[in-house]
Protein backbone atom coordinates (compact mmCIF):
# COMPACT_ATOMS: atom_id res chain seq x y z
CA UNK A 1 0.00 0.00 0.00
CA UNK A 2 2.99 2.33 0.32
CA UNK A 3 3.16 2.76 -3.45
CA UNK A 4 -0.41 4.04 -3.77
CA UNK A 5 -0.94 7.79 -3.68
CA UNK A 6 -3.47 9.41 -1.36
CA UNK A 7 -5.75 10.27 -4.27
CA UNK A 8 -5.78 6.67 -5.50
CA UNK A 9 -6.65 5.32 -2.07
CA UNK A 10 -9.42 7.91 -1.68
CA UNK A 11 -10.82 7.07 -5.12
CA UNK A 12 -10.91 3.35 -4.29
CA UNK A 13 -12.63 4.12 -0.97
CA UNK A 14 -15.20 6.26 -2.81
CA UNK A 15 -15.94 3.43 -5.27
CA UNK A 16 -16.30 1.03 -2.35
CA UNK A 17 -18.79 3.41 -0.74
CA UNK A 18 -20.88 3.35 -3.92
CA UNK A 19 -20.71 -0.47 -3.94
CA UNK A 20 -21.80 -0.48 -0.28
CA UNK A 21 -24.85 1.63 -1.17
CA UNK A 22 -25.71 -0.82 -3.95
CA UNK A 23 -25.29 -3.77 -1.57
CA UNK A 24 -27.52 -2.05 0.97
CA UNK A 25 -30.25 -1.73 -1.65
CA UNK A 26 -29.77 -5.42 -2.44
CA UNK A 27 -30.05 -6.20 1.28
CA UNK A 28 -33.32 -4.26 1.59
CA UNK A 29 -34.74 -5.98 -1.49
CA UNK A 30 -33.74 -9.41 -0.13
CA UNK A 31 -35.42 -8.60 3.18
CA UNK A 32 -38.58 -7.44 1.41
CA UNK A 33 -38.74 -10.66 -0.60
CA UNK A 34 -37.94 -12.83 2.42
CA UNK A 35 -34.91 -14.30 0.69
CA UNK A 36 -32.28 -16.37 2.48
CA UNK A 37 -29.63 -14.20 0.83
CA UNK A 38 -30.52 -11.24 3.07
CA UNK A 39 -27.94 -12.26 5.67
CA UNK A 40 -25.25 -12.56 3.00
CA UNK A 41 -26.16 -9.18 1.48
CA UNK A 42 -26.19 -7.53 4.92
CA UNK A 43 -22.81 -9.00 5.81
CA UNK A 44 -21.35 -7.89 2.48
CA UNK A 45 -22.75 -4.39 3.04
CA UNK A 46 -21.08 -4.09 6.42
CA UNK A 47 -17.81 -5.52 5.14
CA UNK A 48 -17.57 -3.20 2.14
CA UNK A 49 -18.72 -0.18 4.17
CA UNK A 50 -16.04 -0.89 6.78
CA UNK A 51 -13.40 -1.25 4.08
CA UNK A 52 -14.54 2.06 2.58
CA UNK A 53 -14.23 3.87 5.92
CA UNK A 54 -10.78 2.34 6.45
CA UNK A 55 -9.79 3.46 2.94
CA UNK A 56 -10.88 7.04 3.61
CA UNK A 57 -8.89 7.03 6.84
CA UNK A 58 -5.79 5.67 5.07
CA UNK A 59 -6.19 8.25 2.31
CA UNK A 60 -6.45 11.07 4.85
CA UNK A 61 -3.32 9.84 6.62
CA UNK A 62 -1.39 9.64 3.33
CA UNK A 63 -2.63 13.10 2.33
CA UNK A 64 -1.47 14.54 5.64
CA UNK A 65 1.94 12.90 5.19
CA UNK A 66 2.20 14.30 1.66
CA UNK A 67 1.21 17.77 2.91
CA UNK A 68 3.88 17.65 5.59
CA UNK A 69 6.54 16.41 3.14
CA UNK A 70 5.85 19.17 0.62
CA UNK A 71 5.35 21.84 3.27
CA UNK A 72 2.08 23.31 2.03
CA UNK A 73 0.02 25.56 4.26
CA UNK A 74 -3.38 25.04 2.63
CA UNK A 75 -5.74 22.07 2.84
CA UNK A 76 -6.04 20.48 -0.60
CA UNK A 77 -8.98 18.45 -1.77
CA UNK A 78 -9.04 14.76 -0.91
CA UNK A 79 -8.99 14.11 -4.65
CA UNK A 80 -5.86 16.18 -5.37
CA UNK A 81 -2.22 15.77 -4.43
CA UNK A 82 -0.76 18.81 -2.64
CA UNK A 83 1.39 21.20 -4.67
CA UNK A 84 4.65 22.68 -3.52
CA UNK A 85 5.08 26.45 -3.30
CA UNK A 86 7.31 26.38 -6.39
CA UNK A 87 4.63 24.58 -8.41
CA UNK A 88 2.00 27.14 -7.36
CA UNK A 89 4.32 30.03 -8.28
CA UNK A 90 5.12 28.45 -11.65
CA UNK A 91 1.40 27.96 -12.34
CA UNK A 92 0.58 31.56 -11.46
CA UNK A 93 3.35 32.89 -13.68
CA UNK A 94 2.75 30.68 -16.72
CA UNK A 95 -1.00 30.16 -16.74
CA UNK A 96 -2.42 33.22 -15.02
CA UNK A 97 0.21 35.78 -15.92
CA UNK A 98 0.23 36.88 -12.29
CA UNK A 99 2.98 39.29 -11.44
CA UNK A 100 3.39 41.71 -8.57
CA UNK A 101 1.72 44.46 -10.63
CA UNK A 102 -1.27 42.23 -11.34
CA UNK A 103 -1.70 41.35 -7.69
CA UNK A 104 -1.46 45.01 -6.70
CA UNK A 105 -3.98 45.99 -9.36
CA UNK A 106 -6.40 43.32 -8.14
CA UNK A 107 -6.12 44.54 -4.56
CA UNK A 108 -6.70 48.17 -5.58
CA UNK A 109 -9.97 47.46 -7.40
CA UNK A 110 -13.17 49.18 -6.36
CA UNK A 111 -15.11 46.56 -4.46
CA UNK A 112 -18.04 48.77 -3.53
CA UNK A 113 -21.33 46.90 -4.05
CA UNK A 114 -23.36 48.07 -7.05
CA UNK A 115 -26.24 49.19 -4.84
CA UNK A 116 -23.89 51.65 -3.07
CA UNK A 117 -22.27 53.09 -6.20
CA UNK A 118 -23.27 56.35 -7.84
CA UNK A 119 -24.83 55.25 -11.11
CA UNK A 120 -26.00 58.69 -12.23
CA UNK A 121 -22.67 59.43 -13.90
CA UNK A 122 -22.90 56.48 -16.31
CA UNK A 123 -22.64 57.70 -19.93
CA UNK A 124 -25.67 57.23 -22.16
CA UNK A 125 -25.64 54.38 -24.67
CA UNK A 126 -24.83 55.39 -28.26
Amino acid sequence: MNRLRATTITFIAYVMLIVAIFLHALFVAALALGSDLAALAGSATLLVLGASVAGFMMGAKKLEEARAAVGVTYKPSIFADPLSAEEVERYLETRRGTTEATVTRLHDRDVTPLRDRDVTSVPAAA
